[in-house]
């Protein structure tokens, strides 16, 4: 459960904000994860809640081994420039949107929700949140999500956190 909870934040942090493909600072992803976790920090106390810096700071591993390089920026952007309540989900689609029309990330997509759909049929489902906003995922990222849809139903939950698991989430 926690490799889904790391690839829904992990797919939620990639993409609003501007277009702009690269990193300003020349710092890359490591740099942009930082500033992300100390500016969220901030929101949440702004906001009256609390936020673990250190564990945000150790899920650069996740960040890095899963996310494209050109969706951190904008996804780190828009969410910490949320309202306080706002949700994330809004933040995760649009860094996701600049790679959501790839063949191969609508052919992921289209697999995986159609896999979905066939496991339930059998009460052996696996969440419907690996299937949505993977153009945050780098291509070998989907590349070995995809492998574990042709898997019995039963297994493809765990295969699909393994992947997870193997890249620091």
């Amino acid at each position: 459960m926690k490799a889904l909870a790391s690839l829904i934040i992990v797919l939620t942090l990639a993409g609003c904000g501007d277009d702009d493909d690269s990193a300003s600072d020349g710092g890359g992803s490591g740099a942009l994860w930082e500033r992300y976790c100390h500016a969220e920090a901030t929101r949440q106390a702004q906001c009256g809640q609390t936020h673990d810096l250190q564990s945000c700071l150790d899920d650069r591993a996740c960040i890095d081994g899963v996310y494209r390089p050109d969706v951190i920026d904008p996804l780190t952007r828009c969410l910490s420039e949320r309202a306080c309540g706002q949700g994330d989900d809004a933040c995760f689609s649009r860094a996701a949107a600049r790679h959501q029309s790839d063949p191969a990330v609508a052919a992921y997509q289209s697999a995986c929700l159609q896999r979905r759909s066939e496991c339930e049929l059998s009460s052996q489902s696996f969440s419907d949140d690996y299937c949505f906003d993977t153009g945050l995922a780098l291509p070998a990222v989907q590349d070995e999500l995809a492998q574990c849809l042709s898997r019995p139903c039963d297994q493809i939950e765990d295969c699909l956190g393994g992947v997870m698991e193997a890249r620091g989430c």
